[in-house]
């Protein structure tokens, strides 16, 4: 999938207009706010413009985009279609799911020493055994 192709396929889906991206390459890992366009560009110098990040599609393994309400989530597989997904609170409907939300510490990309937070939202269920699974899990962005 080349970057047209992509950036076509993240506008079809309900993606989050600006967040914070998650992105696993064979080679790398970006960790960075992001926008989608210029118009919604903030300033921050560490922000990524994705109709401009001209190495968003080259080598992409998982592609997490995310804000405080929903991550757009796309899994790319060897030999077949990469599988995309919208997760947000709509997951909760089913019968018996309930929302854990626990905190992360993340470090500066740039190695500066700075660190943060994101939220990881997971939706888990009982079983009759009372054993607990995670039915879905969401990156969620901590401001």
């Amino acid at each position: 999938m080349n970057h047209e192709e992509l950036i076509k396929v993240i506008e079809e889906e309900k993606v989050p207009v600006s967040g914070t991206m998650y992105a696993l390459y064979k080679d790398r890992v970006v960790y960075c706010p992001y926008c989608m366009t210029r118009e919604a560009f903030t300033g921050d110098e560490n922000q990524i413009i994705l109709k401009e990040y001209s190495g968003l599609a080259e080598n992409l393994l998982e592609l997490h985009l995310f804000d405080t309400e929903r991550e757009y989530r796309m899994v790319f597989r060897r030999g077949r279609k990469p599988v995309s997904k919208v997760i947000d609170d709509s997951c909760m409907e089913e019968a018996g799911v309930s929302k854990y939300i626990e905190q992360i510490i993340t470090l500066d990309m740039n190695h500066t020493g700075k660190t943060g937070l994101v939220n990881m939202v997971n939706y888990i269920t009982y079983d009759e055994d009372d054993l607990l699974h995670i039915e879905n899990y969401r990156l969620m962005e901590v401001r």
